[in-house]
């Protein structure tokens, strides 16, 4: 029989919750205009730039985690704005397409661009700076 330290189930814990916590979050694909948009508002109103990160092309996230939070602070503003001013902060009257390359919404009978989008590996990705 192998005998371990005491201590060896209290290290391979806290190993393991440390590489837990360094993990990006994974990746989710979303396939239609209307969750891939609410999944955008979303992460402006109760995420990180981590998960940001998730709605980007794989190219942009290449460019490195300083790349994604400036994205994440400068994008985060407008849309919870849009948010409030389009959508009076309710998201359920909400209406988005994919048009052209554009996510999308619609507001007063006009529709209007939000971001370059683009398809990826199954999945709607921002591809605009």
């Amino acid at each position: 029989m192998v005998s371990f330290p005491r201590s060896l189930p209290v290290a391979i814990v806290c190993l393991s919750a440390l590489a837990l916590a360094g993990c990006p979050p994974p990746i989710v694909q979303y396939s239609t205009a209307d969750d891939f948009a609410r999944a955008i508002f979303r992460i402006a109103d109760e995420g990180s730039p981590t998960e940001w990160g998730t709605l980007l092309t794989a190219a942009r996230r290449k460019q490195g985690r300083v790349y994604i939070v400036d994205h994440f602070e400068r994008w985060q503003r407008l849309i919870l704005e849009v948010k409030q001013s389009a959508f009076g902060g309710n998201l359920a009257i909400a209406k988005f397409r994919i048009n052209d390359g554009a996510l999308e919404f619609e507001t007063e009978d006009k529709w209007v661009h939000i971001f370059r989008v683009e398809m990826e590996d199954g999945g709607w990705k921002i591809n605009q700076d």
